[in-house]
């Protein structure tokens, strides 16, 4: 990763006035009692920042590792949040301190005989963070340049693998070259306070340089303290550690665990096929196992699971003698284990050039594996839904369309549209809606057209560019008829029970020799718009 992140850490000032030779006065004891405080209160920033050090330290090595956080646990006092702890996949859990607000210090004393006491030097924190040098590997800074050991050289924050040994050389009988030493682990910098200075390790505590002073001779307002981290956010997927000058780190959030298949069931098989169904997994671990197995054990599959790696890989079935069933696949990640389903069955014969679907959505799996060219008469039963539509109308030779068993109500827009392979189709008995442009420009659908009796609704363009001819009979709960909806079908009588007359479009119909409308409502047609223009040759009728 070549992003630089600089980790910060808060400066704090502190000053202490000397004190008085001859006399002690008592607010010189709550100033060293002030003292005392500000003291403990540096040691408890000496050992958050410590923790953030070690913190920052395993955030880098989660980085590198492609490792996921798995929670985060508020850290409170007093009713406020002032860390939190953080658990991953494989680091260990660590510590994150946010700042707090630092305290006004204290005055320093006056000086002796009525001379002002000298300000001392403020006191300071060091500023600890990392940089990615041009060697893609994360080095330790303090106050914005390398941390150096004795020899010079920048401390890694980060381990790297050693390098292979290279191959002896050629020869009689030449002896392999010996292999690289391990990387060594990253260096996690120490910090502590000794006699009014921050002191600095970078060797676990064996050696001590120092950096600067802790605690200054006169107090000041106090600074934020340690305000590495300004705020710690997540959403679905990733953690975003906000630092305060700007930075974002972001760790991605541990997956909920889940498996996903690339083909929808159900799987339709011929004896001996065999078909291959790869899976995905999401969260989990690298520790994922995946299983499959029948869940009743005919013996009329075989199945073989083969993973690619922990997140994906493949499942074989092969059908001996296929039958209704089910594949149960298991995925555990050592913690947490999920189950999911496949459905086999034996794929579905035409009998006559008849098919039934059983679930709305399955016409294409249950097409799956026929010749497509060689369907040209097709009787469909059962429920289908918009994506089956699409199917049938995708047919490249389907000229003869039964669909009166389907249960659908509403025919989707541009269902057929400009399809001029249909030459006769039998709509759904429960259609109540076709949309329009349903079966526009289908030139070559002829004969006459039966509608569904429980039809409500005919949209714009519906039929408009068919040649349709003989009697068309409109059902008595038809309330609307759109524009050119049959405007270039030939029909020679039209039928319409509805007692009411149904709002018709403009150029609906196309000049027929006779409409015949119920007998109490002719006037009621003659006078309603768009009928009006066909009053001379509607007629009274008694329909049973």
């Amino acid at each position: 990763m070549k992003k630089l992140v600089t980790f910060w850490l808060a400066a704090i000032m502190l000053f202490v006035a000397g004190c008085g030779e001859e006399y002690i006065d008592p607010n010189v004891l709550n100033r060293l009692d002030n003292l005392e405080d500000r003291l403990e209160r540096l040691e408890e920033l000496c050992l958050k920042l410590n923790t953030n050090i070690a913190s920052l330290q395993t955030i880098i090595t989660a980085l590198q590792n492609n490792d996921y956080i798995t929670g985060i646990t508020p850290i409170t006092k007093a009713g406020e949040v002032i860390g939190y702890t953080i658990s991953f996949t494989k680091s260990s859990a660590i510590t994150i301190y946010h700042g707090e607000d630092g305290k006004d210090g204290q005055d320093g004393q006056n000086g002796l005989n009525g001379q002002d006491g000298k300000d001392g030097k403020d006191g300071s924190t060091p500023i600890i963070g990392v940089r990615q040098d041009s060697d893609n590997i994360y080095y330790w800074t303090v106050n914005g340049e390398w941390l150096l050991d004795e020899n010079g050289n920048k401390i890694k924050a980060e381990g790297k693998d050693g390098k292979d040994g290279e191959n002896g050389q050629n020869g009689t009988n030449g002896t392999n070259g010996t292999n690289g030493e391990n990387g060594k682990d990253g260096i996690t910098p120490q910090l502590k306070i000794e006699n009014d200075y921050w002191m600095i390790s970078y060797d676990n505590g064996n050696s001590w340089t120092q950096l600067g002073k802790a605690t200054g001779e006169k107090g000041e307002k106090g600074e934020k303290g340690d305000p590495t981290f300004k705020d710690i956010t997540q959403d679905e997927n990733n953690v975003y550690f906000t630092l305060n000058d700007g930075t974002t780190i972001t760790i991605p959030l541990q997956q909920k665990l889940a498996i996903t298949f690339s083909v929808s069931d159900p799987l339709l098989f011929d004896i001996n096929e065999t078909k291959n169904v790869k899976y995905t997994i999401t969260g989990g671990s690298d520790k994922n196992v995946v299983k499959a197995e029948l869940q009743n054990l005919d013996d009329g599959y075989t199945l073989r699971t083969t993973p690619t790696d922990s997140k994906s890989g493949t499942i074989t079935i092969t059908a001996n003698i296929p039958t209704d069933n089910s594949v149960i696949v298991s995925v555990s990640d050592g913690a947490h284990t999920i189950m999911s389903a496949i459905k086999v069955s034996i794929k579905p014969k035409f009998e006559e050039g008849v098919i039934t679907v059983t679930t709305p959505g399955t016409l294409a799996s249950l097409l799956e594996g026929y010749d497509k060219t060689s369907i040209t008469e097709l009787k469909v039963i059962g429920n289908l839904n918009n994506s089956d539509i699409s199917t049938l109308n995708n047919l490249p030779a389907l000229s003869i369309l039964d669909m009166e068993d389907v249960n659908l109500e509403t025919l989707k827009v541009y269902a057929f549209y400009a399809n001029e392979i249909l030459t006769s189709i039998k709509l759904p008995k429960t259609l109540k809606v076709i949309g329009f442009h349903s079966f526009c420009l289908c030139v070559n659908l002829t004969g006459e057209l039966v509608l569904p009796q429980g039809l409500t609704s005919i949209g714009e363009n519906a039929f408009s560019g068919c040649n349709f001819t003989g009697e068309l009979v409109l059902p008595q709960g038809l309330t609307s008829i759109g524009v050119y909806a049959f405007s270039d079908c030939k029909f020679s009588e039209i039928y319409c029970k509805a007692t009411t007359p149904p709002q018709l479009g403009g150029y609906a119909i196309k000049n027929p020799d006779k409409i015949y409308v119920p007998t109490a409502s002719v006037e009621a047609y003659k006078s309603a718009e768009g009928w009006s223009n066909y009053a001379s040759i509607i007629t009274g009728y008694d329909f049973e």
